[in-house]
């Protein structure tokens, strides 16, 4: 859906494709709905493509940040947390609410460097529009950098 979306804008707008000169006029958007990461390196795109595209993100919804190094990221989190001294009685208990956790639960953690490259992250296009709800139930939104949906 999303993914594709941004791809077929990208490729009709290219020099002498379809809507070239749509593009060239400002006339081309694209809306682009839990987009998943399909780009790497970001500089190797046209300027056009990244005020052309809007990429909206639901909160923390795991589509448009899921790629190789986000899911490594994860996997990494899980590990660290299996290896907490707690018995399954415990977890079971943080998990019900019931019991207080002493240590910290990691959400990510960094991929050592001789892995980045190979796994690589790949990051949404265009403007990333960033809806969710704070702590008092307050609707926000905000326009926020690629980096900050590589997690």
């Amino acid at each position: 859906g999303a993914g594709t979306a941004i791809l077929a804008t990208v490729l009709l707008s290219m020099e002498g494709a379809p809507l070239s000169r749509l593009m060239a006029a400002s006339k081309v958007k694209c809306y682009a709905f839990a987009a998943p990461p399909v780009f790497e390196p970001h500089w190797a795109l046209p300027p056009w493509v990244h005020a052309s595209v809007y990429s909206f993100v639901n909160n923390m919804d795991v589509v448009p940040r899921a790629c190789l190094g986000t899911v490594s990221k994860l996997y990494l989190a899980m590990k660290a947390v299996d290896a907490l001294p707690l018995t399954p009685l415990q977890r079971l208990a943080y998990l019900r609410g019931d019991h207080e956790l002493e240590h910290h639960l990691p959400d990510y953690m960094e991929v050592p460097q001789d892995l980045q490259v190979a796994l690589g992250s790949l990051f949404g296009v265009g403007k990333l529009i960033l809806f969710y709800r704070s702590l008092d139930s307050v609707a926000h939104c905000e326009t926020v950098t690629p980096h900050m949906t590589d997690r």
